[in-house]
């Protein structure tokens, strides 16, 4: 990643890959994006029921780091949280802030699905997609007026439209593929089977036809199912495979069972 520059300056910054370095926009600093990160983890957790299952928590904050650690913006603290719903939907915020749902734990299969769509999230983040988003929706001089004096009003407004089609996470194609793209590359660098994405993919396709209430919010931040499907495994059909790679953990299904026990 680029060093942040002054906390109040504007700076011409590329993606953190490769694959955007030629397209520029004018966002937001690393310390801005920071800074506005804790302000809409805080609205978060006002806003919405985090789950209070410090097994789960450290199982999904574990795998998460280990993943992000293997990312474009290593040095990058990543948080990992749990929402407490049956919706099913991940989501992160700039500065390294990744959820996922309950709901999306349950739906999920193998370990490596829910390295999956952690690593799908990471990539957003280590893309800085969330801070593009917010600079162009939003505007750099509110975002910067915000966190001059110190006012969550920005942090309410954004997480409020989080899950509209004019939100934060109402991401492009172009920012889907990427991350998409980022995240199999991750997960082969943290050891997870890469496969694992396309298998999530086509699980939340499948609901979405059997159920498309439960996976509302996740379709509207993310990208067609059948497209996404086709890029990802454009970018598998690349790659050489090593024995190896974890694809499941008992303890994930321990995790799993025991988040259903405790809904019921």
């Amino acid at each position: 990643m680029l060093a942040a520059g002054p906390a109040l300056g504007w700076l011409l910054v590329g993606c953190a890959s490769s694959a955007r370095k030629s397209d520029e926009v004018s966002i937001i600093t690393v310390d801005q994006e920071l800074a506005l990160g804790k302000l809409c983890a805080a609205e978060v957790a006002r806003s919405y029921p985090v789950l209070a299952d410090t097994q789960a928590e450290a199982y999904v904050t574990h795998m998460g780091r280990r993943i992000a650690a293997r990312s474009d913006w290593a040095g990058l603290r990543f948080s990992f949280r749990i929402i407490d719903t049956d919706e099913v939907y991940t989501f992160s915020l700039p500065g390294g802030h990744v959820y996922v749902s309950r709901g999306m734990i349950q739906t999920v299969a193998t370990a490596a699905e829910l390295a999956a769509v952690l690593a799908h999230e990471v990539a957003h983040v280590a893309g800085r997609h969330g801070a593009e988003q917010v600079s162009r929706r939003y505007g750099l001089a509110l975002v910067v007026q915000s966190l001059l004096g110190d006012n969550p009003a920005i942090g309410r407004r954004i997480v409020a439209e989080l899950f509209t089609p004019q939100g934060m996470l109402a991401y492009g194609w172009q920012a889907e593929k990427e991350a998409d793209q980022l995240a199999v590359a991750y997960l082969l660098r943290a050891g997870y089977d890469p496969r694992g994405l396309a298998q999530a993919v086509e699980r939340l396709r499948a609901l979405e036809e059997e159920d498309a209430p439960a996976v509302a919010k996740w379709r509207v931040t993310h990208d067609a199912a059948k497209e996404r499907l086709r890029w990802i495994k454009g970018e598998l059909r690349r790659l050489t495979l090593t024995d190896g790679l974890v694809s499941d953990e008992p303890e994930w299904h321990d995790i799993k069972a025991q988040l259903r026990a405790g809904n019921k």
